[in-house]
C-alpha cells in the first residue's frame, strides 16, 4: 500500500476520475481534493475488510479489484468484480458501519480514499451530484439483485459465468481465460 496525498491541482486528482465530479462547482471540487487522498495496493492486498469500520467513500481509479462475502474461513462469494470508476467503499455516507463486506485487489491497482463529510456536504449542495450518485448505486443493487437471481439457479460452473458476463457487460474484456483466472484468484 502506498499512500499519496492528492491535494494538488494535477489531471489525475481524485475527482477527475468519474463523470459524477464534472457536476461539482470549482469550489466544490477543491473541497473533495482537500479531503481526497490516492493509495496503491499490489494484486492480492486487502483494501476493506468485512467487519472493520473505514470513514471514507473509496473508489477504484485503475485496475480490478473483487467485492466478496467472506462465508466461512475457506468461502468467498464473489458479488462484484470492480473496474476503473467503480465504488469499492460507499456505505460510510450513510453511517453504515462495519462493512457488510471485503475488497482485494486483483491486479495492481489505485483507490481514491475522500473523507465523508465532504461527500455528505455535496449530496446536500449539489442535486446533480446527488443524482448521479443515485443512479451510480441504482446501477450497483441493479446487478446485485440479477446475480441473486443467478446465483440461487445454477451450480458452481453456471455462478462463476454468471459474474463473470454480468462484469463483462460493463466492459470490453480482450481474453475471456484471463478473466477467469482473475475471477478464480483469492
Amino acid at each position: 500500500m502506498n499512500p499519496q496525498n492528492s491535494n494538488s491541482d494535477s489531471e489525475n486528482s481524485c475527482p477527475g476520475y468519474l463523470s459524477c465530479f464534472d457536476t461539482l462547482t470549482p469550489e466544490q471540487t477543491q473541497m473533495v481534493k482537500a479531503g481526497s487522498r490516492l493509495i496503491t495496493y499490489n494484486a492480492g492486498e486487502t483494501i476493506i475488510k468485512q467487519g472493520l469500520y473505514s470513514p471514507y467513500v473509496i473508489f477504484l481509479t485503475s485496475g480490478f479489484a473483487k467485492l466478496y462475502l467472506e462465508a466461512d474461513r475457506n468461502r468467498q462469494i464473489i458479488t462484484q468484480l470492480a473496474g476503473k470508476g467503480d465504488f469499492i467503499s460507499f456505505s460510510p455516507v450513510f453511517n453504515e458501519h462495519p462493512h457488510k463486506y471485503s475488497a482485494s485487489a486483483l491486479t495492481d491497482c489505485e483507490v481514491c480514499l475522500i473523507e465523508t463529510s465532504g461527500i455528505r456536504k455535496l449530496l446536500h449542495l449539489n442535486s446533480k451530484f446527488g443524482f448521479s450518485i443515485t443512479a451510480r448505486n441504482w446501477q450497483t443493487e441493479s446487478r446485485l439483485i440479477d446475480l441473486l437471481a443467478s446465483h440461487s439457479l445454477r451450480h458452481m460452473p453456471g455462478r462463476l459465468d454468471g459474474i463473470i458476463s454480468l462484469k463483462a457487460k460493463a466492459i470490453i474484456i480482450k481474453n475471456r481465460d484471463e478473466l477467469q483466472k482473475i475471477a478464480l484468484m483469492g
